[in-house]
């Protein structure tokens, strides 16, 4: 090896090591202003609506979003992987071809899911307006293009404006309407108004993820397609993300089969505050996969692979272990914030964090996996897991109800988390935990 080729490897650590970093800090500091926004917006809805309107709006979208997964079509993770390689490689023409088809396949794949969503609102009379159809198959839609352009941009290594429009505009879109409708207008808020004022904020995230992407995008001359290799990874990525949706969703689904909507709307409210947890490793995650994928894509060894995964851990453990212990010791407070009707759940939070805790210590390997190519094995777990997710769900909650969808939901986070970082090991020589484990 030259002198010179020693100098541009150095020069290519320096460069992966400084955008990590700082992309890290500005996808964090995206994170900190979505998280914000939507505290507050989860806050004034659940208090506006009261228990029973926010858990009926909360299974509607849940519903939208558990559900668009299948219109995603793997597009959301597959978009982190081929863009930064596209771009690594300067095949410009790839990259511009395989934006422009996940788009179309969004789109399409969104009515026919919009469709049967439909048909489960009826089944289950759950219908909120004339337009329910309408509706119904805007927020899946909506939801999975904002998904898939939000991973655009992380794919195109624009952490900042990837995490501040996934959610942040939205909240700050809908917080806004909400102001206007309620204290110009003197109109009561109710779930079916909110369904209205989410769709619209979506539809203004959207427009503005287009102009941000179409400004980043290259303009090559000529646009190729690789639609079977497109497909082939998308579809096993699908199953990936399906089942990692209904690991996700399928607790407050089914409580809302089973149950009121006023214990749906108290267990959102304790799942979306566990959430928060996660907001380290899903900051740094988006902008750690397309660095994890280049790597593999440029045939880099295991000890610099895992140099990168070392970064991403520090940065990723103490901050979620301090939010761990913090809503511990306030969780009763933190309750309260929605109204005292959510009081009930804070039992129910403390199981779901200890969930919380095990992805938390064993860190990003699910993103290593399908990262690096491995994404059948993502697959397996994540299915297996939803397997159980769903028998422990459909036993726990009729009988228990919020409490027995935390315990569900907790035991399956840990499994996943354990099982992912002994693949990870076994299969690529990886550590993804904090934990010192032998390899």
């Amino acid at each position: 090896m030259t002198r010179f080729s020693m100098f541009l490897q150095l020069m290519q650590k320096k460069v992966n090591s400084s955008y990590l970093l700082k992309g890290s800090l500005k996808s964090i500091s995206a994170k900190v202003v979505t998280f914000m926004l939507g505290f507050v917006f989860q806050v004034i809805v659940a208090r506006g609506l009261g228990a029973s309107q926010y858990g009926f709006y909360s299974y509607v979208m849940n519903l939208a979003i558990l559900t668009n997964t299948i219109a995603i079509f793997g597009l959301n993770t597959s978009t982190k992987r081929f863009l930064p390689a596209y771009k690594v490689k300067d095949q410009n023409h790839y990259l511009i071809g395989f934006f422009l088809f996940g788009l179309t396949i969004i789109v399409l794949l969104g009515v026919v899911v919009g469709l049967g969503d439909y048909q489960i609102l009826v089944y289950q009379d759950k219908l909120f307006g004339e337009y329910v159809f309408f509706s119904i198959m805007g927020l899946v839609i909506f939801t999975a293009l904002v998904d898939y352009l939000s991973s655009t941009l992380f794919g195109l290594k624009e952490p900042f404006y990837a995490a501040i429009t996934v959610n942040g505009s939205r909240y700050a879109i809908s917080l806004l309407l909400i102001l206007i409708i309620v204290a110009f207008f003197k109109i009561d808020l109710s779930s079916k108004i909110l369904i209205q004022i989410t769709l619209i904020a979506l539809a203004v995230t959207i427009a503005i993820q287009l102009v941000i992407v179409l400004r980043k995008l290259p303009k090559p001359d000529r646009i190729k397609l690789k639609t079977n290799e497109w497909l082939k990874v998308s579809a096993g990525l699908l199953l990936v993300g399906s089942f990692a949706a209904i690991q996700n969703r399928v607790d407050i689904q089914i409580l809302g089969i089973y149950r009121t909507d006023q214990e749906v709307g108290i267990y959102n409210a304790i799942f979306r505050n566990a959430q928060i947890c996660q907001f380290f490793l899903k900051a740094v995650a988006g902008v750690g996969m397309p660095i994890i994928a280049s790597l593999y894509t440029q045939g880099k060894s295991t000890n610099e692979i895992q140099s990168k995964v070392n970064k991403l851990k520090k940065i990723t453990f103490w901050p979620s272990f301090i939010i761990i212990v913090l809503m511990v010791l306030f969780s009763k407070y933190l309750m309260a914030l929605f109204g005292e009707e959510f009081l009930t759940g804070q039992f129910s939070l403390y199981i779901l964090l200890i969930g919380q805790f095990s992805i938390a210590v064993m860190g990003s390997s699910t993103m290593v996996l399908n990262m690096s190519g491995n994404h059948n094995i993502s697959m397996k777990i994540y299915m297996f897991a939803s397997m159980i997710n769903v028998s422990l769900n459909l036993n726990a909650i009729p009988r228990y109800g919020i409490l027995g969808a935390a315990i569900s939901t907790a035991f399956v986070n840990i499994f996943i988390s354990v099982i992912s970082n002994y693949m990870v090991r076994k299969k690529l020589g990886i550590n993804t935990s904090v934990l010192r484990i032998k390899i």
